[in-house]
């Protein structure tokens, strides 16, 4: 029986190792974001979906070992006490590991969904001066902007 309380453990650190992954990528994404890097950003954004298919198969795994423990419904906080007594310190560190990891990732997360909402807005923008620009050329009799005066 203790082997699957070891094996939960480990699919915690896998889980940890997966949400720093996230962070990091999460991280260059914001910095492609600010270099106005849309290559790089294009690349965050498919090593983001991988991630996140990784972090849909650990939680598949949490599903089934906590049902196989008989813990669903048992937040991570509290998973400690549900140990055996000889690895319940083990437990609380690891719970604890994964939870810090999990409040860097939403900090980058939110960071970066400021930092894209910001940059999608300052494009709007442009686009719309453009568009202004654009249809107040066509309007102006006589003058294109395409066309420059050469009598002179």
């Amino acid at each position: 029986m203790g082997d699957i309380y070891n094996e939960y453990l480990t699919l915690l650190t896998d889980l940890g190792r997966t949400l720093s992954q996230l962070t990091e990528a999460t991280e260059k994404k914001i910095d492609a974001t600010k270099a106005d890097d849309l290559q790089k950003l294009d690349q965050c954004i498919k090593q983001e979906q991988v991630l996140s298919l990784s972090l849909r198969s650990i939680e598949k795994k949490q599903s089934d070992y906590l049902a196989r423990m008989g813990l669903e419904g048992v937040p991570l906080s509290g998973l400690s006490a549900h140990y055996p007594q000889q690895l319940r310190a083990l437990a609380q560190k690891k719970a604890e590991e994964v939870r810090q990891i999990y409040d860097r990732y939403v900090s980058a997360s939110q960071a970066a969904r400021m930092i894209m909402e910001s940059t999608l807005h300052q494009i709007d923008v442009m686009l719309i001066r453009a568009e202004a620009e654009a249809e107040a050329a066509k309007q102006a009799p006589g003058k294109s902007p395409m066309k420059a005066d050469i009598r002179a």
